[in-house]
């Protein structure tokens, strides 16, 4: 999630001014190096617009759910692409790499073991296009 919290008037490399909008992600859990105990913060960042001042004023407070990473994805199913997407392989020697669903799934998993108490919530996988490589019946058969 991330909410426009301000505005700035900002000059251009080429001296044009513009206003960039402030904006707040959501609170995340950070592990001080010092104590290792957590505190919530969250990151800003500056984003240059083309919009006049009156627009700037009235986007402040409103969000947006839409990460970047959602802009040209879908959602898949570790189930779906594990039946549909392929296993990456390296160029060099079609030698297999650990598939998308393996990573995903073995994160799950030691998450889990280290976090056994909680409630671990079910990976939101999305994807922007099919992994090119190996079928999973071709695993561990020689390329020809």
């Amino acid at each position: 999630m991330v909410r426009i919290i301000d505005y700035k008037a900002r000059m251009s490399a080429e001296g044009e001014p513009f206003l960039a909008l402030i904006v707040q992600g959501g609170i995340t859990l950070v592990k001080s190096k010092e104590t290792g105990l957590y505190y919530a913060t969250a990151k800003k960042a500056n984003i240059p617009s083309t919009f006049d001042e009156e627009t700037c004023k009235s986007l402040i407070g409103q969000t947006s759910d839409k990460h970047f990473m959602a802009a040209n994805t879908v959602p898949v199913s570790i189930e779906e692409l594990s039946r549909r997407h392929t296993i990456p392989v390296f160029a060099k020697d079609n030698e297999s790499t650990i598939s998308h669903q393996e990573f995903i799934e073995t994160i799950a998993y030691v998450s889990d073991q280290i976090f056994g108490g909680e409630t671990i919530l079910k990976p939101s996988v999305r994807v922007s296009h099919p992994t090119k490589g190996r079928i999973p019946s071709a695993v561990g058969k020689p390329a020809k």
